[in-house]
C-alpha cells in the first residue's frame, strides 16, 4: 500500500513540531494520541489524517517523504518514532523486517513440522517466490538453514521477532 502524499513541510510545521525522541507537539503541547487497531498512531492536519511516524520523520529530516518512500520501524515498535528507530526503505526491504505471524507454531518464521514427511521443513519467500530449503530431522538444523537464507537475502536481524518488538 502506497501512503498518501503529505502536505508540504512548511504546512506541517505550521501545525506540528517534534522533539528529539520523535514525539509530536501541537502548540507546544504533546499530542495525546492512542494507537489505532492497526498499531499505528495518526495525526490530523487540515482535516486530513496521516500516520504519525511519517510526519515525525519528515519533521526530523526537514523534508516531506515521497509516497513511495516507506518508513520501517527498525525494532518493530510502531509507537517508537525516534530518528534512530525509523529508516526509509523499499516495500521489499520493509517486508524483510516483520514480526512472526500469530499462526506460527514452531516459534521460528519459515520453519514448520511437516506431518506427512515427519520432518522439519525450512522455507523462505524472496521476491514473492517461495523456496524450499529442505527437510530436517533436527529442528536446530532447520532453523540454522533458514537463518542463513535470511542473511544471504538481506533480511533484517529482527525479522521473525516474537512480539513485534526487538529487544
Amino acid at each position: 500500500m502506497i501512503p498518501k502524499e503529505l502536505p508540504s513541510i512548511e504546512e506541517i510545521r505550521k501545525h506540528l513540531s517534534v522533539d528529539k525522541n520523535g514525539n509530536l507537539f501541537r502548540n507546544g503541547k504533546p499530542l495525546k494520541i492512542r494507537p489505532h487497531k492497526d498499531g499505528y498512531t495518526y495525526v490530523s492536519i487540515n482535516g486530513e489524517r496521516y500516520t504519525a511516524h511519517r510526519i515525525s520523520y519528515s519533521l526530523q529530516v526537514g523534508r516531506c517523504l515521497k509516497p513511495d518512500e516507506i518508513i520501517d520501524h527498525v525494532n518493530g515498535d510502531k509507537q517508537n518514532n525516534s530518528f534512530f528507530n525509523l529508516r526509509v526503505v523499499s516495500q521489499k526491504i520493509n517486508m524483510r523486517n516483520q514480526k512472526r505471524k500469530s499462526t506460527n507454531k514452531s516459534g521460528v518464521t519459515g520453519v514448520r513440522w511437516d506431518k506427512e514427511v515427519k520432518k522439519w521443513r525450512s522455507m523462505i519467500v524472496v521476491n514473492y517466490k517461495a523456496t524450499h530449503l529442505g527437510y530436517f530431522e533436527d529442528f536446530g538444523e532447520a532453523v540454522a538453514v533458514r537463518k542463513a537464507a535470511e542473511a544471504k537475502n538481506g533480511f533484517h536481524i529482527n525479522h521473525g521477532r516474537e512480539d513485534g518488538h526487538a529487544s
